[in-house]
């Protein structure tokens, strides 16, 4: 069995290693080598060992190597390939890698880890990213100019429509009369309180004026008050540079769970937190709620918050970034993690 495994792999010029039932290494090609004599081992003594083995010894964070734990346990339980991207120091340089990892084909007990280069600045997946994030700050500027028009023409429209209702108020009205007034007086105030919140979801003045803590402080306020969720905000990561790419992201990143959490999680408690590492920036939305149901973790399944999941991830990967979703003991967890790309980002 190995050695089909061997050569049919040996023909693949990008770094393959293939993993047993117990995520052991049964094979790896040529491309692999000298990676494995950099950090000091035998290329052939790694057969058999841990895969995790490696990322230890690559130096790779305990989060990433954490998170493709929980890939690969999700994949042999019938989830969909992954694909997650990691940093280690080899040598002097700084490593991007983006693991992508699947069943093999004919054999659903063995899984193959391909590790692909993510250096080339004018590579495909970097020409995607910018695709990816040119479509959506076009799209944030459609919000924008949708939000300027609902407050500055809807919003004045209802106030002139409020002024001429008050104008044909009459002491001596019917009783049937009054009652319809003080109705349409309700509605007409209820249409401008909704007017006023989509406006400022579409666009939150203080993400442009004041920055991302402003804003996920002043949306978690207002979404505590309107859902009657408990909604604390905890900003770990210090002062943070302005960075308006990212911090678009991480809004529509903090709207998006917390929609869910209101529509489906049954929750009572969400924690939103901002928090950075030396070389990344994470948005963290955490509930006590339901937990979010296997099949969409594993991206199975067309349901709402599937979708809603999708759009995460593309906005997040637009920047290079990665959205990872995990039940916990007592609910939800997302994390969105942006890498710096940059010296002095943020």
């Amino acid at each position: 069995m190995r050695d089909e495994v061997q050569r049919l792999i040996d023909v693949v010029p990008v770094k393959i290693v293939v993993l047993d039932g117990n995520d052991h290494i049964l094979a790896f090609n040529n491309p692999c080598e000298p990676y494995l004599c950099a950090v000091g081992l035998d290329a052939q003594a790694t057969i058999g060992k841990c895969y995790f083995d490696l990322n230890h010894a690559f130096k790779a964070s305990p989060a990433d190597t954490d998170a493709i734990r929980r890939h690969l346990a999700l994949l042999r339980k019938g989830g969909k390939a992954f694909s997650y991207p990691i940093r280690f120091h080899l040598r002097g340089q700084d490593i991007h890698m983006i693991i992508h990892g699947d069943r093999l084909p004919g054999d659903d007990q063995l899984i193959i880890i391909s590790h692909l280069d993510d250096e080339d600045p004018e590579s495909e997946s970097m020409d995607r990213r910018r695709y990816h994030l040119s479509m959506l700050l076009a799209e944030e500027e459609e919000r924008k100019r949708i939000a300027r028009e609902l407050h500055d023409e809807t919003f004045q429209q209802l106030a002139l429509i409020q002024f001429n209702l008050l104008t044909v108020r009459s002491t001596n009205m019917t009783s049937e009369a009054a009652d319809a007034y003080r109705a349409m007086e309700v509605s007409l105030k209820a249409i401008q309180d909704q007017i006023k919140t989509l406006s400022y979801i579409l666009h939150p003045p203080e993400l442009a004026e004041d920055g991302i803590e402003a804003a996920l402080s002043n949306f978690s306020r207002g979404f505590a008050r309107r859902s009657g969720l408990f909604v604390e905000f905890r900003n770990l990561a210090g002062r943070i540079k302005r960075c308006p790419d990212m911090e678009i992201a991480f809004y529509r990143v903090a709207q998006e769970a917390l929609a869910n959490v209101y529509k489906h999680a049954n929750a009572n408690h969400v924690v939103v937190r901002l928090r950075r590492s030396r070389q990344d920036l994470f948005i963290e939305i955490e509930d006590d709620g339901r937990g979010v149901p296997e099949h969409v973790i594993n991206g199975q399944g067309r349901d709402i918050v599937g979708v809603g999941l999708s759009g995460m991830r593309e906005r997040i990967a637009a920047l290079a970034g990665y959205l990872e979703v995990r039940r916990t003991g007592t609910g939800t967890l997302v994390i969105a993690r942006i890498p710096r790309r940059r010296p002095g980002d943020w």
